[in-house]
């Protein structure tokens, strides 16, 4: 029990070893953010997009990387959106319908893999919308030009 309390105690004065530390680098409107060693075991890249009307209506990209370190990425909106879907568009194509899972704090799409990613790099452009309550439609546009860097920079290729 003792020992417990000692490391304990030793943790709050030395603080958190630096390999834990958490640093985030911004490419563009994407930020990648890693607790300990940069790479996809340790890191995240996050986009949040919100309304100018309105901070209670955004949209969120988050790509986390898997265990063969291919990201993968999940569409997050207000727990208000209405309907079961997610609209999203990638560059000229046609609108998808996600279905989306809801929790007190979000709803969400499913997984989207690595494939999904390459299209979106790819084409430039990736655009996500909702309906709000009172029928309202949200939309919000994710410039995806530095997405391909906040990737490499987590992989440790180029940055």
């Amino acid at each position: 029990m003792w020992r417990i309390v000692i490391v304990a105690v030793a943790l709050c004065v030395t603080g958190v070893p630096a390999s834990a530390e958490t640093t985030r680098k911004e490419f563009g409107p994407w930020t990648a953010i890693c607790r300990g060693t940069i790479g996809p075991s340790n890191c995240a890249i996050l986009r949040q997009h919100t309304a100018p009307i309105s901070s209670q209506e955004w949209a969120r990209v988050f790509i986390d990387f898997d265990a063969a370190g291919k990201p993968q990425a999940v569409i997050s909106v207000p727990p208000h959106a209405t309907g079961g879907k997610i609209f999203i568009q990638v560059g000229n194509a046609n609108t998808e319908t996600l279905p989306k899972r809801c929790h007190p704090d979000r709803c969400e799409s499913p997984l989207l893999n690595a494939a999904w990613i390459a299209t979106v790099t790819r084409t430039k452009s990736l655009w996500v919308q909702y309906s709000g309550d009172r029928g309202t439609i949200y939309g919000f546009v994710f410039p995806v030009e530095s997405l391909e860097r906040a990737i490499e920079y987590v992989l440790g290729e180029k940055a």
